[in-house]
């Protein structure tokens, strides 16, 4: 998931997400955004 592809055009810098947070509460937040419908996620 780096965002890299070098057949499409413009899409060649690395990415790298971290959470720096503790598990539990990594998974209560993905929790609440699928809860949510996941409306943060912009899909093109």
């Amino acid at each position: 998931m780096t965002g890299i592809s070098t057949s499409v055009e413009g899409r060649q810098t690395r990415i790298i997400a971290r959470y720096s947070g503790s598990a539990p509460a990594y998974r209560a937040r993905c929790e609440e955004v699928a809860a949510q419908g996941y409306q943060q996620l912009e899909l093109a």
